[in-house]
């Protein structure tokens, strides 16, 4: 999913009614933690531990920011291969999977990971 459709589904209250429903009640709903994004990260105050530790069994449903099928390598695939992904599909990040082990996620490359690799 590409980023201005998640901007439009996180505007869009509605759009999580196209999901499945949800298998446990001890999910909480996506809406109880939007908020304006600035992308800053949050200092974690007594404010924030009180309601981490207060929902400790709590999960968030995720769904509606998450792509169904991401962009995968295996962890034995080249590293031009990576970049060539990162350039053609204008990605952030690429999931790293096991050649041995069918669907097992051994890591994820970022933009900032190949930036440190490469001479820009």
């Amino acid at each position: 999913m590409i980023r201005s459709n998640t901007v439009a589904l996180m505007k869009n209250k509605n759009a999580v009614d196209d999901l499945p429903p949800l298998h446990s009640t001890r999910v909480l709903p996506w809406q109880m933690f939007t908020k304006d994004f600035l992308g800053l990260d949050k200092k974690v105050d007594d404010k924030i531990k009180n309601i981490i530790n207060n929902n400790l069994t709590e999960r968030i449903d995720f769904r509606p920011y998450t792509n169904d099928n991401p962009m995968t390598v295996f962890e034995t695939d080249a590293l031009l291969k990576c970049c060539e992904l990162f350039r053609k599909m204008h990605l952030r990040h690429l999931i790293v999977i096991s050649s041995e082990e069918v669907g097992k996620i051994v890591g994820i490359i970022t933009r900032q990971d190949l930036f440190k690799w490469l001479d820009l």
